[in-house]
């Protein structure tokens, strides 16, 4: 999975000299099994990671270490190779965001798959927090500060995006061939030939208003929605997609942030 996203990390510069944790090998099909050296690339945001000795161990008998650390002179930082573990994870994210996406389109022409649609959108940001703490569990660290679990939520959500809508956009733009637009305008027309049995249940006139409002309302953002090409549906998931991605990255980082236990 990590060879997807391996020509972005082209040209980005030279592993730094650091003591360093051994943890074991990288899997390349469990994301939660870590590197055998997570290393900070040399880039301007990887120095938020760089946590030294004297920030975090008080004394090292303090500290319940299951880490080899390196008896060398100098501070011990642990560093995490931020780009490979958020593009595995975000590419784990990202297959379960297109079958998001499918069972969504499927559901437009299947109203009994919208029961399952509803609870697998519901389940992203689970899937995220389960892969995000996999990870953290992984390293088997002491400590797993909120700038880490949330610089690595909002990678994960970043790339999971960019694959997800790529597909998506791929999907419209060569295969759907108007379907989809066609779909969601009939179940529009079904929607709008009932509001008028609804209506007649209504006995005060405001309420009927209101819910005729809401029905044009509706119908306005679908067409509107419907009119749109294939570039215009994937910006409009991109731009939906990173809204919740960053609302929703700074309640995973909260949750799977891990302080530093004292014995």
């Amino acid at each position: 999975m990590v060879a997807v996203w391996r020509p972005f990390l082209y040209g980005m510069g030279k592993l730094t000299a650091s003591r360093r944790y051994d943890l074991g090998t990288f899997a390349a099909v469990k994301p939660w099994r870590v590197g055998r050296e997570l290393a900070v690339q040399d880039l301007p945001a990887a120095k938020l990671l760089l946590l030294s000795e004297t920030a975090i161990l008080f004394s090292k008998n303090s500290l319940n270490l299951r880490l080899n650390m390196e008896e060398q002179e100098g501070k011990r930082v642990i560093k995490i190779n931020l780009l490979q573990v958020s593009m595995t994870l975000g590419t784990y994210l990202g297959v379960y965001i297109i079958l998001v996406y499918l069972v969504s389109v499927m559901a437009i022409k299947h109203a009994a798959l919208s029961l399952l649609a509803l609870p697998l959108i519901v389940g992203i940001p689970v899937v995220a927090f389960f892969l995000i703490r996999r990870f953290r569990d992984s390293t088997q660290a002491p400590f797993f500060p909120f700038p880490i679990s949330w610089m690595i939520s909002i990678l994960t959500f970043l790339f999971a995006t960019v694959l997800s809508c790529m597909v998506a956009y791929l999907y419209l733009r060569f295969i759907d061939n108007g379907a989809l637009a066609s779909g969601l305008m009939a179940r529009m027309e079904e929607m709008m030939a009932q509001s008028d049995a609804i209506t007649s249940a209504f006995t005060d006139p405001a309420q009927v208003e209101r819910y005729n409002s809401t029905m044009e309302l509706f119908r306005q953002s679908v067409t509107w929605f419907c009119s749109l090409p294939a570039s215009g549906v994937a910006k409009q998931l991109i731009q939906t997609s990173l809204l919740w991605g960053n609302i929703l990255s700074l309640f995973i980082g909260l949750l799977t942030a891990k302080r530093i236990r004292l014995k």
